[in-house]
């Protein structure tokens, strides 16, 4: 049986979400809620049902990303991508209005890296079906091969005074494009031996993977555990494959906890080397190289403290001090955040004030979760540890009910949640964005759910194609009411 996505973590929104997109999934949560000691559910053959196990301890497995996400200089350098896309492309948003022009091209950066004869083809084509005559309809976007290399200043790009709606809008959306293509070439940026490419996701999710093992383990029973583990261990998905051969290289002697520890450790990289030996596939790639010379080594077979055990692997590795590679990162995001402040004294009301608060927010959480790791690493590397002690920040969470609406009795009036609706009365629900603990407060939940919003906007106008359900056909329809033009696909 192959896995289904029951969540996802993406920075797009600060927390992590849970997709309820068909009734199973939701009843089998609702009951789990209400009676937890009644699970896991067996089928008639007597054996657990490993959509149930899944669905219910997918949870764990998205707060490990978010936390992974806060702990690693990978995290960090994503992050500050992210917001960069985010601010620059919502001030694109604000100016494209004022530009001439009838239509917009979205993704956007689909249409940068068509050249004129690209442009003209497809106008001539697909654009005469929707009006578009000539290349002047459409709002003017310079051509552009690769906007990761854009000499545009890097972060929030200050545009000056004085000059033109469409100079100004150009500037932010090349700014933004540099971000969201930045971003793409991060996450899918690969290293290949023995026969396997690897990426920095595969590593997030074998962390994720095997702290949902445990979760399984802990809060359902062994016959639970057995299956999930006998799933992630033969799934064909790309994503788990360096996990099954690091698995099958030290068989012998591994353990989930010394998995995790290895794999915690391949997040710690050099944030000066993130493109090379500082990449979390990279670093993985070290570790298997090891493994397939030397599995009985100490470093998998004995055991010993996690800042031991670091310690040893940078040394193995030649690689720099995994605290000093944190530290590093940390400098990166101070000075980050005091560039957040200083922009949030002139880019002020509305959307802006919320993406300043989360940025804030994102600031104090990864701080919180780097001080409590220094201290002591087991927290976080002894799965049981990390599980039970609940010692890092729980994020908000956002429940997606895919092409499904939550019809509601009444609007939703509840300190703790907040809801996206479609209809005038507030009861067509298509997502909840809900605080599960008190150290969220209620201010963090709606700065959330207004950037939530925004960022779904930009992302759209840039990247996002094509559109998949109802949240997302939703979300487009607040881009359009924003730019006040059409908005046209391009493929």
């Amino acid at each position: 049986m192959e896995h289904v996505a029951f969540g996802a973590f993406n920075p797009r929104f600060y927390g992590v979400s849970m997709f309820l997109t068909d009734a199973d999934r939701r009843d089998t949560l609702n009951r789990y809620f209400e009676h937890p000691d009644s699970f896991p559910v067996r089928a008639n053959d007597g054996s657990p049902s490993l959509g149930e196990i899944s669905a219910i301890s997918a949870i764990d497995h998205e707060l490990r990303h978010f936390h992974d996400f806060l702990l690693s200089p990978f995290g960090t350098i994503m992050m500050g991508l992210r917001m960069q896309a985010t601010i620059n492309g919502f001030q694109a948003m604000k100016t494209i209005q004022n530009c001439p022009g009838r239509f917009v091209p979205v993704p956007l950066i689909r249409w940068m890296r068509w050249d004129a004869a690209m442009r003209q083809k497809w106008i001539d084509t697909t654009g005469a079906s929707y009006g578009i005559e000539r290349t002047e309809d459409v709002v003017p976007i310079p051509y552009v091969e690769d906007p990761s290399k854009s000499d545009l200043q890097k972060g929030l790009h200050p545009v000056q005074d004085g000059v033109s709606h469409e100079i100004r809008f150009q500037q932010y959306a090349l700014t933004a494009a540099q971000a969201f293509v930045s971003m793409d070439k991060c996450r899918q940026r690969s290293f290949s031996e023995y026969n396997l490419d690897v990426t920095a996701d595969n590593i997030f999710e074998a962390t994720a993977h095997l702290v949902q093992l445990q979760a399984v383990w802990t809060g359902q029973d062994e016959a639970s555990s057995k299956l999930f583990f006998h799933f992630v261990m033969n799934s064909q998905s790309k994503q788990l494959k360096p996990l099954q051969i690091l698995w099958m290289a030290l068989q012998k002697s591994i353990t989930v906890t010394r998995a995790l520890e290895l794999c915690t450790w391949m997040l710690l990289g050099s944030y000066e080397q993130i493109w090379s030996r500082g990449h979390p596939a990279n670093r993985y790639l070290q570790v298997l190289t090891l493994a397939a010379a030397a599995p009985d080594h100490e470093i998998f077979s004995l055991p010993m403290p996690a800042l031991q055990l670091f310690a040893r692997l940078d040394a193995l590795m030649q690689a720099g001090a995994w605290s000093d590679n944190l530290a590093a990162a940390a400098l990166s995001a101070d000075r980050r955040s005091s560039v957040y402040a200083r922009a949030a004294e002139t880019l002020k009301g509305g959307f802006f004030d919320t993406l300043f608060s989360v940025a804030t927010v994102w600031y104090s959480d990864q701080r919180a979760v780097r001080a409590t790791f220094a201290k002591d690493p087991e927290s976080f590397v002894n799965p049981l540890r990390y599980l039970n002690e609940r010692c890092y920040p729980i994020p908000l969470v956002e429940t997606r009910f895919g092409d499904d609406v939550h019809e509601r009795e009444d609007s939703l009036d509840n300190l703790n949640a907040r809801a996206i609706t479609i209809d005038d009365q507030d009861r067509q629900v298509l997502s909840y964005i809900v605080r599960l603990k008190s150290d969220r407060t209620a201010h963090d939940l709606d700065d959330a759910f207004s950037a939530r919003i925004v960022t779904h906007m930009v992302d759209f106008l840039f990247t996002d194609e094509p559109v998949t359900d109802l949240y997302e056909h939703w979300c487009r329809s607040q881009a359009k009411k924003l730019i006040n033009k059409e908005l046209i696909s391009v493929y």
